[in-house]
């Protein structure tokens, strides 16, 4: 392939005579692209951690949340209240969590993704911002998983225990 494509170019010279300067940018183009790739590979990589850790993160606060109230949820229990209740009450503040944490996030985030990407992308290569829908949806889609988790365990404990248990807590 690369004789062929040596030959074409030898022949366009030709062609054109001496008065023209050619040059192939095709080496150049595939080193750009290769370095793109790694920078990719290495932001994605970095997302995917912090990403990962916000998620244990949210998990945590939750289950260390609902622990700390668990001798609450326990008096209420002995009041009347369903564990059906208490499992509501429990996804309702986790959904509380979330929703003030991608509203945060969004609040903080869009400004800052706006004005890098002019900074970096628009400047240079004359790119518009578009909002990153893609990417609030991956942001949201790993909230909601870590918010399923969080519950997960804290309503199988609350659903397990009786309510002399759950109120003797310590």
């Amino acid at each position: 392939m690369k004789d062929q494509s040596d030959s074409v170019t030898e022949e366009i010279r030709s062609t054109a005579g001496s008065g023209y300067h050619f040059s192939d940018q095709r080496a150049g183009n595939q080193e750009v692209r290769a370095v793109y790739y790694s920078f990719a590979l290495f932001v994605y990589g970095f997302l995917a951690i912090v990403a990962l850790i916000a998620a244990f993160n949210i998990i945590n606060s939750i289950g260390m949340g609902t622990s700390a109230r668990m001798r609450q949820y326990g008096a209420m229990r002995a009041i009347g209240t369903s564990v059906r209740q208490l499992k509501s009450m429990v996804v309702a503040e986790t959904s509380a969590y979330v929703i003030r944490g991608l509203l945060t996030g969004l609040g903080a985030g869009l400004p800052l993704h706006h004005f890098l990407y002019q900074r970096i992308i628009t400047s240079r290569w004359g790119d518009a911002w578009n909002l990153p829908v893609s990417e609030f949806c991956v942001i949201a889609m790993v909230m909601i998983g870590a918010a399923a988790a969080a519950v997960a365990g804290p309503i199988r404990r609350i659903s397990g225990m009786s309510v002399v248990k759950t109120i003797s807590v310590q």
